[in-house]
């Protein structure tokens, strides 16, 4: 049996899948220091998004993406669900909310995405930007600068 070592641990796992259809992560930035809880993403879809449909790839990485936050916070993720009233032991109080930011790519389209399950919260809440084409070279330059900004900017609001 295989074991890791401590240097070769990831608490980010399943990022990508290779077969159809395909999704996966370009980036990932994890804002550093256990005071925040953002996650942020570029991820990739072999499928054509719309304005109506989540996909299967963008919902389980944001899964992911938070369940490693919790591992990284070393909260025991089976004493956390089992326990949840009492999560505060765990140091999870302490951020409020597990946020992860992704940028999707499909086709010839992006989006942002939101996504984050809080103490108040009975379900994992998705909200998701207008469509950015990608088609042509004045459309992308717009949305590019559009997309770097929310990337690169800082946690804001009730978040940190």
């Amino acid at each position: 049996m295989l074991v890791d070592t401590p240097g070769d641990y990831n608490p980010y796992k399943d990022l990508y899948q290779y077969d159809a259809p395909v999704f996966g992560t370009f980036t990932t930035t994890d804002i550093a220091g256990s005071k925040f809880p953002h996650f942020k993403a570029v991820i990739y879809n072999d499928l054509e998004a719309d304005n109506e449909t989540f996909f299967r790839g963008e919902l389980l990485i944001s899964l992911r993406l938070m369940l490693g936050q919790l591992r990284k916070k070393k909260a025991p993720v089976i004493l956390y669900y089992l326990f949840s009233p009492f999560y505060d032991i765990f140091g999870v109080a302490d951020w409020g909310i597990l946020y992860v930011l992704l940028i999707s790519l499909a086709g010839n389209r992006a989006r942002l995405l939101e996504s984050y399950f809080d103490d108040q919260s009975e379900s994992l809440i998705v909200r998701s930007s207008g469509l950015y084409e990608l088609s042509d070279w004045v459309s992308t330059s717009k949305a590019f600068k559009t997309l770097a900004e929310y990337y690169l900017g800082d946690p804001a609001g009730n978040t940190a």
